[in-house]
C-alpha cells in the first residue's frame, strides 16, 4: 500500500465490482472455461440495468470479447450482469462473500452483492 486513509472503513465497491467481474472473466479465459468468441446472452434483468449500458435487448447476445470491451470502455452495467450470469449461472452465484478470487487478492472483508457495483445495501 502506498497510501491509505481509513483503509478498513466500509465503502461501496462501485465500479471496482466490474473489475472483479473482469478478473473472473480473464481467469475463466485462462483456464479454458471460456473463449473470446463465446456468446453472452442478455436476460431481461441484465438488459434492464442502468444507467450506463450497451442497450442489448433481452434474449440477444454478444461475444465475450465485446462484453469485455463494453465493461472496460463504457462501464456497461448490463454487460457485467450478463457476463456474471455466463460465468456463474446467475449473477449472485458468481458473487459469494467467500469468493476465492477476492480472498486471493486480499479482500477479506469485501462482499459483492451484484456484478456491476450499482448501489446495494449488501455491498
Amino acid at each position: 500500500m502506498l497510501y491509505g486513509k481509513r483503509p478498513d472503513a466500509p465503502r461501496y465497491p462501485a465500479s471496482i465490482t466490474k473489475v472483479m467481474t473482469l478478473y473472473l472473466t480473464y481467469e475463466a479465459l485462462a483456464a479454458g472455461r471460456l473463449r473470446l468468441d463465446d456468446m453472452v446472452v442478455f436476460s431481461p434483468h441484465a438488459a434492464a440495468q442502468s444507467p450506463t449500458k450497451l442497450g442489448i435487448r433481452p434474449g440477444d447476445s454478444i461475444t465475450v470479447a465485446d462484453a469485455i470491451q463494453g465493461m472496460t470502455t463504457l462501464s456497461a452495467n448490463d454487460a457485467a450482469v450478463a457476463m456474471a450470469r455466463k460465468l456463474g449461472g446467475t449473477e449472485q452465484a458468481v458473487r459469494r462473500p467467500d469468493d476465492p478470487a477476492g480472498q486471493e487478492l486480499g479482500m477479506q472483508n469485501t462482499h459483492f452483492a451484484n456484478a456491476n457495483g450499482l448501489p446495494d445495501s449488501r455491498n
